[in-house]
């Protein structure tokens, strides 16, 4: 009961409200989802209904969308490749063995599409753009926030609430359910977010916003005390990045931050670059005087950290895999959140969608995001959030190969959404 009614009063919220107030609540929202979800198995033994709110909000908003505008605006080359890949992604889950594992990936690849189109359309006004700064990043703040709190003071309590604890040995030794809870036996942050992986990647994208924001000519807020608050939010966010030791958000974030140098060219203030060199110096001052993370610096790019090493070996062996039916085997086929189910497993997001939609799959999605790409590379020189757009979606694509959480909640969301203001027609024509 009490799962439905949080439910219903979250959906009349966003029933009532407008568009553009609706996309900012949901990027304002996203972050506690889990730790909502997850409260809910925990108190109630219901959440699986909850879970879907934010794809029913998405459905609502375009809805309303539609209403207004009668239509919505979409490229016509990208409206080509989404067709025939939303078309591929149904197919191969009428075809799978096992519907159940299949439901997780059919959502991801359908409402992110879904998010690109909203966020692609929603009208941009000054008072818009305000508040689509200053709401989520209250929230990012405060994720981060929460950052140490669940890691130096209530890491027990919110590890068996978030199911990441399995048990406590008698020694007082945290047995957690996934070995990614630890790097060299250093326990490593996950915020409310769920896993360490997911947090770091949460916390790359999230920074990459912030930065815009704070750093370029998206900078239209007068309050030197909300500028404080940006630049303080995105010192702390860093940090906290660095202890969630997501060898991916790291790869997202500073990859990031340098192809949106590269975007922006003319456009750039000269904080957009001092800004990650001061940090990056304290980081070289500094790191060495925590020998936990230098000990995870340095077998990370020596290759002797285990998790790295295993991942090497899992990719090449997964190519092994995939080569033998390039054609795929259905959708959830390698969705590991079902280990009775799955068929195959590695640690690349690109080597398990190769496996379950085939070589064709992974080309028509490519090519979306090559369109995402190029458009958003061409207006970048005068609009930050193409750059953005542009930097999040070759990152993406990069770092898809080397980890599963690209396609993992809350990134997929985030990045998705972000992609979607880079090629948004009213936000360049303001920016022109």
């Amino acid at each position: 009961m009490a799962e439905i009614i949080i439910l219903l009063l979250l959906l009349l919220l966003f029933i009532s409200i407008k568009v553009e107030d609706g996309v900012i609540a949901l990027l304002t929202f996203l972050p506690f989802h889990a730790f909502i979800k997850n409260s809910l198995f925990f108190y109630f033994q219901h959440g699986t209904l909850f879970s879907f709110w934010k794809e029913l909000v998405i459905l609502i908003l375009l809805l309303k969308l539609l209403y207004q505008r009668k239509k919505v605006y979409i490229d016509k080359n990208l409206f080509i490749f989404i067709s025939l890949f939303i078309g591929l992604v149904f197919f191969y889950f009428a075809i799978t063995n096992n519907l159940k594992p299949a439901i997780s990936p059919l959502r991801d690849h359908l409402f992110s599409i879904l998010l690109l189109v909203l966020f692609s359309n929603v009208g941009y006004k000054i008072g818009f753009s305000q508040k689509l700064i200053m709401w989520p990043s209250i929230a990012f703040f405060i994720s981060y926030m929460l950052g140490f709190v669940q890691l130096f003071y209530i890491k027990i309590p919110l590890g068996y609430l978030m199911n990441r604890i399995e048990y406590i040995t008698p020694g007082g030794y945290i047995v957690y359910t996934t070995t990614s809870a630890r790097i060299l036996g250093f326990e490593r942050m996950a915020g409310f977010i769920g896993g360490p992986n997911g947090f770091g990647l949460f916390c790359a994208v999230t920074l990459l916003f912030i930065y815009i924001h704070r750093f370029t000519i998206l900078n239209i807020s007068n309050s030197k005390r909300f500028k404080a608050f940006l630049s303080a939010s995105f010192f702390l966010g860093s940090v906290v990045l660095i202890y969630s030791f997501s060898r991916a958000g790291w790869a997202i974030f500073f990859g990031g931050l340098l192809l949106m140098l590269v975007a922006l060219r003319k456009k750039i203030r000269w904080s957009f670059i001092l800004v990650p060199s001061f940090i990056l110096v304290l980081m070289l001052l500094f790191a060495p005087k925590d020998s936990t993370i230098t000990k995870v610096f340095d077998k990370t790019f020596s290759g002797k950290e285990a998790s790295s090493a295993d991942r090497v070996n899992g990719i090449k062996n997964g190519f092994s895999e995939i080569f033998k039916a390039p054609w795929g085997h259905g959708l959830g086929t390698a969705n590991n959140q079902f280990p009775d189910l799955k068929e195959f497993f590695v640690e690349s997001a690109t080597v398990n969608m190769i496996y379950e939609f085939g070589f064709l799959g992974i080309i028509l999605l490519l090519l979306i995001y090559f369109i995402i790409i190029i458009r958003s590379f061409v207006r970048s020189k005068n609009n930050p959030y193409a750059a953005l757009g542009f930097s999040i979606a070759l990152v993406t694509i990069l770092a898809s190969f080397f980890s599963v959480n690209t396609y993992g909640m809350p990134y997929i969301y985030y990045s998705w959404a972000f992609m979607g203001l880079g090629l948004n027609k009213s936000i360049i024509k303001q920016m022109v």
